[in-house]
């Protein structure tokens, strides 16, 4: 199980930046690992309209001088990415399984193909 939380404050609605510093949307929710020790994803709204969130790994991620998270994905790969439902602030191990296979990730480790 993958649970919600707010494990470091400067990462809730900070800017989230493909690898090339093009704006995706907000970060929403922190999303931790099984252990619930580190933040494995991120969801981010990527609409004003409330449409669905879309996760994005945290592995391999950086936050900039000015506080926007920089990924290192590109937004054709987050715009495609698997939309899994939250419920109760978590999502399952299947859902994260499809999730980092998705972005070429290892669970709780950073990018497997980083130039992706």
């Amino acid at each position: 199980m993958t649970t919600a939380s707010t494990p470091d404050p400067r990462l809730l609605d900070a800017d989230l930046l493909s690898r090339d510093g093009t704006k995706v949307g907000k970060v929403g929710a922190v999303i931790l690992d099984r252990d619930l020790v580190a933040p494995e994803f991120v969801s981010v709204r990527r609409s004003l309209l409330g449409g669905p969130a879309c996760f994005v790994p945290v592995a391999g991620s950086r936050l900039d001088e000015g506080g926007d998270l920089v990924v290192p994905f590109d937004l054709a790969t987050i715009d495609a990415a698997p939309q899994p439902e939250l419920r109760g602030g978590t999502f399952d191990a299947a859902q994260a399984h499809e999730l980092h296979a998705h972005y070429g990730t290892p669970a709780h480790g950073a990018p497997a193909d980083p130039g992706r």
